[in-house]
C-alpha cells in the first residue's frame, strides 16, 4: 500500500511540474541595449496574478505598469505605460523565457534579474 501511495505522489509531482510556472522575473534590458527592451515581473498567488512591465525608450526606463488578473494564466494581454511602444502587450510565459508581442513585433525576454539603470 505504501508503494502505491508513493508512486501516486511521484506521478502527481511530475504531472504538476510539466506546466510552465505562472510567475518569474524576465528581462532583455542591459546597459548596452536600452531601446526596445523590457523588464517583466510576474507574481502569482491564490489571490490571482500580477504583471509589472517596464519599457525602455530613448535609453531611459519608463515608470512601468501593473496589471492584475483574477486567475493565473500563461498567456495574457496586459496594459503598458506611455514609454512602451503599445498600450496593450501580449505576454506568453514559458520555462526559460517570456515572450512579448505587440504591433506584429515579437521579443523574447530570458528568465533573469531585471536591469535597473543608475543615473547620476
Amino acid at each position: 500500500m505504501n508503494r502505491i501511495f508513493l508512486g501516486l505522489v511521484l506521478v502527481a509531482t511530475q504531472a504538476s511540474a510539466s506546466n510552465p510556472p505562472v510567475s518569474g522575473v524576465f528581462s532583455n534590458a542591459s546597459a548596452d541595449a536600452l531601446n526596445g527592451t523590457f523588464n517583466l515581473v510576474v507574481v502569482a498567488s491564490e489571490r490571482g496574478q500580477q504583471f509589472y512591465i517596464q519599457c525602455f525608450k530613448n535609453g531611459k526606463a519608463g515608470f512601468g505598469m501593473l496589471t492584475k488578473l483574477q486567475k493565473p494564466k500563461l498567456n495574457a494581454t496586459i496594459n503598458a505605460d506611455l514609454s512602451c511602444p503599445a498600450s496593450k502587450i501580449e505576454v506568453d510565459l514559458d520555462y526559460e523565457e517570456a515572450y512579448v508581442r505587440f504591433g506584429g513585433k515579437h521579443f523574447a525576454l530570458p528568465r533573469r534579474g531585471i536591469y535597473v539603470p543608475i543615473v547620476d
